[in-house]
């Protein structure tokens, strides 16, 4: 359970980061509100795991993406603070967003891989026991 579960907060935490770009991108290029950029990153098939783009509410941003809470702070900081500064501002502060995610990507990385190489190792271990005990 517990690799899958990181395997999870991976492909989450790379939809986010996606996300980030995307916003970039429609911020950069785009004279619409807030409201309407969220409301075509919910319709991306891309981000199907970001399911809180779907129900969110911009007045109350309470989002739990099932990461770490330090990294749910960073989505919750990011909504609240979009549409409420210029352009430029919102770009550096979606900047900085993604670089927070691309560190925590690559712990969420660093850690599937120890996890898989030790239920590797249990399994083998567990196939040794289990043939000792037949012979």
């Amino acid at each position: 359970m517990c690799a899958y579960k990181t395997r999870v907060r991976c492909e989450t935490a790379r939809q986010l980061i996606i996300m980030a770009d995307m916003l970039a991108a429609d911020l950069s290029y785009s004279a619409d509100d807030s409201r309407s950029i969220i409301r075509r990153l919910a319709c991306e098939k891309a981000l199907a795991r970001l399911t809180f783009l779907k129900d969110m509410d911009i007045e109350n941003i309470n989002i739990s993406t099932g990461l770490e809470p330090a990294d749910d702070e960073r989505v919750n900081l990011l909504f609240k603070t979009l549409g409420g500064t210029d352009t430029a501002s919102m770009l550096r502060m979606i900047e900085s967003f993604k670089e927070c995610m691309e560190e925590s990507l690559e712990a969420y990385r660093s850690r599937s891989a120890s996890h898989s190489r030790l239920y590797a190792a249990l399994g083998v271990l567990g196939g040794l026991a289990v043939s000792a005990v037949l012979i």
